[in-house]
């Protein structure tokens, strides 16, 4: 009995060892294999801090349905699993940032994080995933309507059916008690025409269809040199956004539009009329600080409010 049993614990002793060896094989061959594709897996704890660094954009990987239902706070939606990801990826987000990828549970981020790093991202993803985040108790929003967009420069749509979202947006202004933001036809097609030369202008599309434009302008705007009753947030280097407008027909453009700068601006400003109480309201809702007030290129005074992701 005592001969058998020693020969039973040898026996399990191998077999360990036998696993152990197999283990650190699978773990080093794993280990290599992330090395190889480009990128870093992080446990919960780490993710957290890579995503609190200056330079980072939040990406969630899942379907819009899955992010609809809640999704780590700042992270934008791109959906693997869609054929045009990597195109629509590597056309949007800037390579002078961190990329930090989450999905479900880990499998798909890994995917996502390969197919980024072929293309020269730094890239980090949430190895446990979604679920991982949420089981440790790390906070989570829930603010997009599910439905999906896409994005697209101007020079793919014609004047004409911008200036139809301008004037729905005109009309909506006036209905809501603020008449004397945009009068006169402003914005003109001549200065369409001139956003579209300056690259720097924007469309959201639903379904092929223009339901809402915009214009995210990198760099200094000499309206914002000079701030009254107030003062800026930071000196740091920032975007604005001008000339927000939607058709009606889709709803949280301010928080589509707003997800779209996070990608690539850590300090985005925006001024807006007295006036226009809904927008006022729909600034404050993403997150933006009042700073005081600027004069427009008219004269105009103008309530000037910042986003800073690092307050």
């Amino acid at each position: 009995m005592t001969l058998t049993m020693k020969r039973a614990t040898k026996n399990k002793c191998a077999m360990l060892m036998i696993c152990m060896a197999i283990c650190g094989i699978l773990s080093c061959q794993t280990q290599n294999r992330s090395n190889d594709e480009g990128f870093k897996s992080l446990s919960v704890q780490e993710y957290e801090k890579a995503i609190g660094k200056k330079n980072v954009v939040r990406l969630d990987v899942r379907t819009a349905k899955e992010f609809a239902e809640g999704h780590i706070e700042g992270a934008v939606n791109f959906d693997v699993l869609k054929s045009d990801f990597e195109k629509k990826a590597t056309a949007t987000l800037p390579k002078n940032k961190t990329i930090a990828v989450n999905c479900r549970s880990g499998k798909r981020s890994k995917t996502a994080a390969a197919i980024l790093a072929k293309n020269g991202y730094r890239v980090v993803e949430l190895d446990s995933g979604y679920n991982g985040w949420t089981n440790a108790g790390k906070k989570t929003v829930k603010e997009w309507d599910g439905k999906e967009y896409d994005y697209t420069t101007f020079q793919n749509v014609r004047p004409p059916r911008l200036m139809e979202v301008f004037e729905v947006a005109r009309s909506f202004m006036a209905e809501t008690g603020n008449p004397k933001q945009w009068v006169e036809g402003y914005p003109s097609e001549e200065v369409i025409m001139e956003d579209i030369g300056n690259g720097d202008s924007y469309v959201v599309e639903k379904d092929d269809k223009v339901v809402a434009t915009f214009v995210l302008r990198e760099g200094d705007d000499p309206t914002y040199d000079i701030i009254y009753n107030g003062e800026w947030l930071n000196s740091e280097p920032y975007a604005t956004i001008h000339r927000i407008a939607t058709s009606g027909e889709a709803k949280g453009i301010m928080h589509i539009v707003m997800q779209f700068a996070k990608q690539r601006h850590d300090n985005i400003r925006i001024d807006t009329h007295e006036d226009n109480k809904v927008m006022r309201h729909l600034i404050m809702k993403e997150d933006f600080k009042y700073c005081g007030v600027i004069r427009c290129w008219s004269g105009a005074e103008r309530l000037a409010y910042q986003f800073s992701r690092h307050k």
